[in-house]
Parts: C-alpha cells; sequence; structure tokens
C-alpha cells in the first residue's frame, strides 16, 4: 500500500490494538500496517512503547482523564433522566471543577468540541421538550398494570376489528410551521407574512386496530355555527359531527354525545365485545358515559396518567404526522391569499386535505405496534424513547469512589497540591521515580481529582435543596392597596423591611383585625 494512500486512510485506536495484536499473534508489522491501513512509524513506535497522540496531551488538558470520564458519565445519566445539559451547563460545570481545585481561568473556546471528540458516547442533540408530569407519572409499574388488564380474559378475548383508540387533539386553525425558505443572500433572516390566528379547535379522532377509521367530531370556539364556513368541495363534511363551546375544548355533554352519536353507530357489532382505549380525561369518566358503554357492551380501558406519549396510537404515531400535514397545507393556502387570516372554512379545508394524507392504515397500524397494544407487547412502551424511567437513581457526576491513597513515609516541602498536575510536577523535580512511586503518584492524583468532582457535585446538590426550600416554604398572600387614579402599581421599596409594613386585614364587614388572625383570613390589605 501507498504511503498517499495509507495516509489518506483514516484509523482509530482501536483498529491500532488490533493491529498490535496481531503482531503479538505472530503477523509481520508490514502486513499488519497494510491490513489496517496504519503508518509503520506508528507501529514501530507503540512496540517500543510510546503512548497514543491523546495520552501524550492529557498533561496539558485543563481537566484530568478522570475528571471527563466524571463528567461524561453525568451528561449520559442526566440524558436517561430527561434533563440533558446544553453546552453552556457542561462548560459551566467544568468551570467549576476547577474552581474547586484554585483554577478560575476560563476554557479554552473549543474546549468543548475537544471534549466531545474525546468522549464519542455523547453528541449533540436536537432536544425535545416532554412535561415533566410524563416523566414522574409514568412508571413501570403502571405501564405494567395497564397490561395486565389487557390481558383480563374478557378483553384478551376481543377480536382486533373491534378494538378502537379515540382521542381529542387540539389545533390552532392560523399557526404554521416555521422552516427554511428561500431569499437575498444579502439578509440572514428572511420574515414570512402568515395568518397567526389563535383560535382554537379539539377534534375527536378514532381509530381501530386493522386501521378502521371512524368520522370525527369537530369542536369550534364560539356559541354557533355558520353554514358558509364548510366549502362546497368537500363532500365528505357531510358525515362528520360539528359542535361548538366556550373555548374551544370538549365537555361531559360533547364527549357523551360523540359516544351515542359517533362510536356507537359506526361500530355496531351484534353479539360482539368492543373495547374502546382512551385516556382518564374527565369527560370520559362520567357515570353516564360509562353506562351507555355497559349497556352496549363496550369495554373501557382508560391508560394511565400522563402516558399518552407512549402508549396511545393516535397520540404516538398519527397526531404527529396529521398536524405536520396540516402546517404544511396553511403555508401553502397562505401564499394563495396572501396571508389573509385563515377562518374556519381555511381551516377545514387544510383539515380535510391533511385528514386523507396522514390517517392511513400505515401510521394507524404503526401506532398501534409502537405501543404495544396490538399485537400485545409489554416491552414496546418500557422500551419507548420517550419512556423515561425516573426510578433510576440519582444522577451522580462521580461514577465510583475515589482509591485509597497510599501512606507517604517522607514528605514533599514545596507546596500542597490541589490537582493531578501538581503532583506530577513536585514529583518529577526529585528526578526518575520507581514503578511503586509512579503508582503512588497515579493515585494521589486521582483521589485529588476525584475530589473536586465531589465537592462540585455537593454543591449543585445543596443549590438545589435551597431551591426546593426557597418553593415550599409558606408565603402569605399579600394584597397591595391600588391607588384608584393610577393604571400602574409601584411597590414601595420599604414593603422589603417586614418591620416597616403596617399589615391591616379588613374583614368583611369593614372591622380590622390584628396580625394573630392574619392566617384565618384569605385577603390581606397592604396599606402604604
Amino acid at each position: 500500500m501507498s504511503k498517499k494512500r495509507i495516509r489518506e486512510h483514516s484509523y482509530t485506536e482501536s483498529d491500532l490494538l488490533n493491529a498490535l495484536n496481531t503482531i503479538s499473534s505472530g503477523t509481520s508489522i508490514r502486513k499488519a500496517a497494510a491490513d489496517f491501513g496504519i503508518p509503520l512509524s506508528t507501529l514501530y513506535g507503540r512496540l517500543k512503547g510510546s503512548t497514543s497522540a491523546r495520552e501524550a496531551k492529557q498533561h496539558v488538558q485543563r481537566l484530568s482523564p478522570i475528571q471527563e470520564s466524571s463528567l461524561a458519565d453525568w451528561v449520559l445519566t442526566q440524558d436517561k433522566l430527561g434533563l440533558s445539559p446544553t453546552h453552556a451547563q457542561i462548560r459551566d460545570l467544568a468551570q467549576r471543577i476547577l474552581a474547586t481545585a484554585g483554577d478560575h481561568q476560563p476554557l479554552g473556546r473549543h474546549w468543548i468540541t475537544n471534549f466531545f471528540n474525546r468522549y464519542p458516547s455523547i453528541k449533540t442533540l436536537k432536544g425535545k421538550r416532554i412535561e415533566n408530569s410524563r416523566v414522574k407519572r409514568v412508571t413501570t409499574k403502571s405501564i405494567k398494570l395497564l397490561f395486565e388488564r389487557l390481558n383480563l380474559p374478557a378483553i384478551r378475548d376481543i377480536l382486533p376489528e373491534h378494538r378502537y383508540n379515540m382521542d381529542e387533539t387540539g389545533i390552532m386553525e392560523g399557526f404554521g410551521i416555521n422552516g427554511l425558505v428561500v431569499g437575498s443572500s444579502e439578509k440572514s433572516v428572511a420574515y414570512v407574512r402568515s395568518p397567526q390566528t389563535r383560535t382554537w379547535t379539539s377534534i375527536i379522532e378514532c381509530i381501530s386496530a386493522t386501521g378502521k377509521i371512524l368520522q370525527p367530531a369537530i369542536i369550534f370556539r364560539g356559541k354557533g355555527l355558520d353554514q358558509s364556513i364548510f366549502p362546497s368541495d368537500r363532500p365528505e363534511l357531510r358525515s362528520w359531527h360539528f359542535a361548538t363551546s366556550k373555548r374551544g375544548w370538549t365537555s361531559n355533554a360533547l364527549a357523551l354525545e360523540w359516544l351515542q352519536k359517533v362510536f356507537l353507530p359506526q361500530t355496531a357489532a351484534p353479539g360482539q365485545r368492543r373495547l374502546l382505549i382512551l385516556d382518564g380525561h374527565r369527560s370520559h369518566a362520567t357515570t353516564d358515559f360509562m353506562w351507555e358503554c355497559y349497556s352496549h357492551n363496550v369495554h373501557l380501558l382508560y391508560l394511565p396518567p400522563h402516558s399518552s406519549h407512549i402508549t396511545q396510537p393516535l397520540d404516538v404515531a398519527v397526531f404527529s404526522a396529521l398536524k405536520a400535514a396540516y402546517r404544511r397545507l396553511l403555508g401553502n393556502l397562505a401564499l394563495l391569499c396572501d396571508a389573509t387570516p385563515i377562518g374556519k372554512r381555511g381551516f377545514l379545508r387544510c383539515y380535510c386535505q391533511a385528514r386523507i394524507e396522514a390517517l392511513i392504515p400505515r401510521n394507524i397500524l404503526s401506532g398501534w405496534r409502537a405501543t404495544g397494544l396490538w399485537p400485545v407487547n409489554v416491552q414496546k412502551p418500557l422500551r419507548n424513547p420517550l419512556f423515561l424511567n425516573e426510578d433510576e437513581p440519582t444522577a451522580n457526576i462521580l461514577a465510583s469512589e475515589p482509591s485509597t491513597v497510599i501512606s507517604i513515609q517522607h514528605q514533599i516541602d514545596i507546596f500542597t497540591p490541589v490537582r493531578s498536575t501538581q503532583v506530577q510536577q513536585q514529583f518529577q523535580i526529585r528526578g526518575r521515580q520507581s514503578i511503586r512511586s509512579r503508582l503512588l503518584i497515579r493515585k494521589i492524583g486521582k483521589s485529588l481529582d476525584s475530589k473536586d468532582v465531589i465537592i462540585t457535585q455537593q454543591q449543585q446538590r445543596i443549590q438545589a435543596l435551597e431551591l426546593e426550600v426557597e418553593n415550599i416554604r409558606p408565603k402569605k398572600r399579600v394584597k397591595v392597596a391600588k391607588d384608584p387614579n393610577e393604571c400602574f402599581i409601584q411597590i414601595w421599596e420599604g414593603s422589603q423591611d417586614q418591620g416597616d409594613v403596617a399589615v391591616d386585614v379588613e374583614t368583611d364587614d369593614g372591622s380590622e383585625t390584628s396580625d394573630n388572625d392574619v392566617e384565618e383570613l384569605s385577603c390581606i390589605v397592604v396599606k402604604i
């Protein structure tokens, strides 16, 4: 193999170790170099005892290898807990570790990039927000309990064509999606006009485990509907169901009417039991709703609270594709109508087409498979990347306890080292050391570096506890008296001093009470 070809061929440290193992097994150095694409000089150097470039530069790194390894383990643990740190947070934590050892110099501009290169197990990802309640309240126990109920004899025998999943979703009529656009090369940002109307509309959809789709129910915000909002070129709207509510949300009455006029007629199966899987919203758990299902041989299976992102087929594989298609179609419509505000008519036109594109058998069946509801497989939701198990131990920035330091027979009277590099510098002054001395140096340095990491971890824990105490500390609700002649309120600076504030409590009859009776009242008026 030519030198030019070897130089162009990239190899890793793993390739180099494999080449050395091959040589130790009897293969010639030249053949190993050709097989793994490694220069001969590199192999000869390693055989003579030279170290890798990464190991050779460890003494000039700001953080020692044990500190960086602990930091990388902490990042991986935080990622499992759903608290993946940002670049700035990792840099800040590294800076705190250095400050613990007395090093207050800022890290280099490219430190974070080099840190990622040294630890390929971590990388920059696109963050996607998930509600805290979805992490804290969804446990392995609740998921397994759901599937235990799904395996009850009365439920297990229900055929897949009689298994349904129902859920509500909401869409803002005029909200499209941000994305890349093409414009003048002389600008860095292109502002695109869009019909950003914030009218909320709720949709109730229902699908079966075999890919069947029920007609939707649309809930508009308002008091009534006008015939003009329905496009004449969409005949499928005639079979849809429409309603209005004060805020565009569902209600107990609307949920019951959906059950009576949509679900029961469209899923009628004489002599067959049906299963309806849905979340535990209060409108789904009323006595009237459950009685109607009982009367028509429909079994209800409620999903664990806050688990729809991993257990609801509509949420897992359908609604995301549906909303993406709707936003794309909305953008196309905005181009045609010059960003005129999109009303109910435009919403129905876009949603009809988006529904045709997204509610297809492939997406529906994929949702049922991904949730493990059909075919039944409890491991599907438990292995879902969105299932963040809170039962895992709290993130520990240090993977193991520091090694025990061997006692030193004589004292080095130079200065007290606070980092492993300083220990190495002091021993290098004394010349060549024995193997036992070098081992001692490494253990001392490891203990010092581990100490810095532990201190930084405890400092973070203290800050978190202080914040938690501040959040749970009882606070008096103090009503500030407003001047009727002023529109804005200014908080009197002296009110921060509790001793300078006169607190009078007004009762319903206009009388005043002392501060001892404050706790029994719900309103406190501060008169300044």
